[in-house]
């Protein structure tokens, strides 16, 4: 009779190795690394790439506010009996011509002053004698009007 053990214990044994290897079947640390490190400069270069973009939202959000508050003021003294401005933007809002006062991106906040206050808090300046509507953000124009450094545009030429 044959002894059937020596194939059973090469079959066993060949199941194990098999079995180990699919064990460490992995990735290495090197491996893991290297993908971190490319995940990380994609994340840098996005981010990088998209970091200005709120910036960039608040100024079209800003000339678009401006562009229909002025075009506003133009129609209430164009409508105007006395050819006059109105006497504040809350004005426009009592006679209809805007729903209310839009925010000022930047500061979110709807107030009006009459002169710039200087010191970059916020709001919309309005003059009634020229009809001038702009926003208060911080000055470094030797004119006070108002300037961000970062773009270097006066909004009031906006």
């Amino acid at each position: 009779m044959k002894r059937r053990t020596p194939t059973l214990q090469k079959r066993l044994k060949r199941l194990l190795r098999k079995a180990i290897r699919v064990q460490y079947r992995g990735f290495t640390l090197v491996e893991l690394l290297i993908v971190i490190v490319i995940l990380g400069i994609l994340a840098a270069v996005v981010i990088a790439r998209f970091a200005g973009a709120t910036k960039d939202a608040k100024e079209t959000s800003l000339k678009a506010n401006l562009s229909g508050m002025r075009s506003q003021v133009e129609i209430y003294r164009a409508r105007s009996a006395s050819d006059s401005y109105p006497t504040n933007l809350q004005a426009l809002v009592t006679e209809s011509y805007i729903r209310k006062i839009p925010q000022d991106p930047f500061y979110k906040k709807s107030t009006e002053y009459t002169t710039l206050q200087g010191a970059g808090i916020g709001g919309w300046v309005y003059s009634n004698a020229t009809g001038q509507v702009y926003v208060d953000i911080p000055s470094n124009d030797s004119v006070g009007l108002p300037k961000d450094t970062s773009w270097g545009d006066v909004y009031s030429a906006w």
